[in-house]
């Protein structure tokens, strides 16, 4: 068991994935006339809308929420590079394994998640698409189709896309998936 960085004395963590909340006792009350305490206890986690786990944190009277990730690595994993981020290996939000944490930039987090399709960068995925995909398969067929003959640049006209847009569609360097 650790002291969490910035909590000492008041929070740890543990091997196996807990946080665990010191007992401590304070004057409370309006006239700090009553004494408080609270009992030694393991903190419940909450999951996050982007699929993290966190904990609340209070240090004079104010609470913070923190990635239970976050502390672990801090915690027992070096970082002698002193890199900014942690990947999970396996790709699994929810797995804190120590085993499967590892400190990364911000460059190489985000080639692992595209190389573990995390992050998915094609088709209507891509931030970039200016059209979807039965568009594309309308232009391929129509284009090889019966009405051969018509121009990249009508088609272009008609999606309100640029000509080079077109021909990277025909010539499948985009869409390569709808082949």
């Amino acid at each position: 068991m650790k002291d969490i960085k910035g909590y000492e004395g008041l929070y740890s963590v543990t091997e196996d994935g807990r946080v665990l909340s010191h007992s401590r006792s304070w004057m409370a009350g309006r006239k700090l006339s009553t004494r408080t305490t609270n009992k030694e206890k393991f903190l419940t986690k909450s999951l996050t809308r982007s699929g993290y786990y966190t904990v609340g944190l209070t240090k004079k009277n104010k609470s913070r929420n923190r990635f239970l990730h976050r502390l672990f690595a801090q915690a027992f994993l070096p970082n002698p590079e002193n890199k900014p981020c942690i990947n999970h290996k396996n790709g699994i939000k929810l797995d804190n394994r120590i085993e499967n944490l590892e400190w990364v930039t911000h460059t190489e987090n985000t080639q692992h998640a595209f190389r573990t399709g995390l992050i998915k960068n094609s088709g209507e995925n891509h931030a970039l698409h200016k059209l979807n995909e039965k568009q594309v398969i309308a232009i391929r067929s129509e284009y090889k189709g019966k009405r051969k003959g018509i121009k990249q640049s009508e088609f272009a006209k008609r999606y309100n896309v640029s000509e080079s847009c077109i021909q990277c569609v025909l010539n499948c360097r985009n869409w390569k998936y709808l082949l």
